[in-house]
């Protein structure tokens, strides 16, 4: 149990080291290099889905307020925030699990919490699963609203774990993710 901990604490360092790098090396190679993916040798800390200053649809809900700005500023933080909120990419990948013969899967708070797509609900929930391993994960996360703002909030710790995409086989990597400013969309619950 201690040495499952003890993993648990080197992957969410990792995590916040990659948050810090962004600022100081991640994100100015990218301006530098004028591209929105990294190079080979920094491909760990490259979304395998995405550019490294997020999609079309993160630009637009997330990072709307940096379409005004010189380019070069707007794919620095552009990638600094893509990075905080998929920090480490390939190294919690690294940190995942196969799911098999998962079972005691438990959700306390809201299953549905969710801010991304067409609409939003907002509110908390934890999850754990043990696994046919013996091994048990989980994960938390926490969607809010600034106020009264057409803007939110969403922190997650933990596996990718949620009753619909745990089956059998599929990979559950480990997210450490903080997106501080989003667009709320849509109708909210």
């Amino acid at each position: 149990m201690i040495s499952y901990i003890l993993k648990a604490v080197f992957w969410c360092f990792l995590a916040l080291v990659q948050f810090l790098l962004g600022f100081l090396l991640l994100a100015p190679v990218l301006v530098i290099i004028g591209k929105d993916y990294y190079p080979r040798w920094l491909s760990w800390f490259q979304p395998t889905d995405t550019p490294a200053v997020g999609d079309q649809a993160y630009l637009d809900k997330e990072m709307v307020y940096t379409k005004t700005w010189p380019t070069w500023a707007s794919r620095y933080w552009r990638a600094v925030c893509w990075g905080a909120r998929n920090p480490a990419y390939g190294w919690l990948a690294a940190a995942g699990f196969t799911a098999s013969k998962f079972h005691n899967y438990v959700a306390v708070g809201n299953e549905n919490v969710d801010i991304g797509g067409s609409s939003y609900i907002l509110g908390k929930v934890f999850r754990t699963v043990t696994n046919g391993d013996g091994k048990t994960y989980f994960d938390w996360l926490l969607a809010g609203q600034y106020g009264s703002s057409s803007y939110g909030y969403m922190i997650r710790f933990g596996w990718a774990l949620n009753a619909t995409s745990l089956v059998e086989g599929s990979r559950c990597n480990l997210c450490v993710g903080v997106r501080p400013k989003i667009l709320l969309v849509g109708s909210g619950a």
